[in-house]
């Protein structure tokens, strides 16, 4: 009990003395703090204070559709460049010369490789949309109008035994292809033949031989052939026989058979 009134005393005296001091309460301050409270919000009052103008909205889903058709347009449009060329472009006799170079200098050439390297479906999915059956459809006209305007070019190779030649040609295509044959073209005026030795390892190999390019069109469907080309080598060494064991035959383009018909 003697604590308590102690206590009391002591706290009476303390605020007497303060009050005697001059002790006061700034009121500015305490509404200073008040309000500095009130503009420290939590980051959600601030959400929900800015109004529903500031919330962030939600990303409209893609339309597949519009995505393949951005995608595959440049394809399409590509391939009607090459559709308005035809079929002037194509008609010399040195355009199946160019077709097969690997530096083809023929702008139609140039631009017509470009189209087929860059034809390429975006993913698996796209098999059976109507976009890519569009890309499918324009690039089998592309071939379609080139197949008609390509022609083969002459026979150049004049030697008494070009019938001969022609045959071996011949045979060996359709041996290859499996398909009857329609015609072929020799290209060069004659073997370019060449003699000597080289090194194969440790053992020097003699050889005297020369090589004959040749076009042959074998039968394909719907009206159209197909333009293939062989480089066989004659080899002197062996009596002259032909054999066809160096170049590796490929395949050209298709070509209208009534073309091939009427040259």
């Amino acid at each position: 009990m003697n604590k308590i009134i102690v206590i009391f005393a002591s706290l009476s005296l303390g605020l007497g003395a303060g009050c005697a001091g001059g002790l006061k309460l700034d009121s500015n301050s305490l509404f200073k703090k008040k309000a500095d409270e009130s503009s420290a919000a939590s980051p959600e009052a601030e959400v929900a204070a800015a109004g529903a103008s500031d919330k962030p909205t939600a990303t409209p889903p893609a339309d597949p559709v519009a995505e393949r058709r951005a995608y595959y347009q440049p394809l399409l449009d590509d391939v009607d460049k090459l559709l308005q060329q035809l079929p002037a472009c194509c008609q010399s006799e040195d355009f199946l010369l160019e077709l097969t170079s690997p530096y083809p200098s023929h702008e139609f050439v140039k631009q017509y490789k470009s189209a087929w390297s860059h034809k390429s479906m975006r993913k698996a999915e796209d098999l059976e949309t109507p976009e890519w059956k569009a890309v499918e459809a324009k690039y089998a006209e592309l071939d379609e109008a080139l197949a008609a305007a390509v022609r083969l070019p002459k026979d150049v190779y004049k030697a008494k035994d070009a019938k001969q030649l022609k045959r071996i040609f011949s045979d060996y295509a359709a041996s290859h292809t499996k398909q009857p044959v329609v015609d072929v073209v020799l290209l060069s005026d004659d073997w370019d033949r060449k003699s000597g030795s080289e090194w194969h390892g440790d053992q020097l190999v003699n050889y005297d031989q020369g090589f004959m390019r040749g076009f042959v069109v074998v039968k394909g469907d719907s009206g159209k052939g197909k333009v293939w080309d062989f480089t066989p080598r004659k080899d002197f060494l062996d009596g002259g026989k032909v054999k066809f064991d160096v170049y590796v035959p490929a395949e050209v383009t298709d070509i209208a058979l009534s073309s091939v018909a009427a040259k």
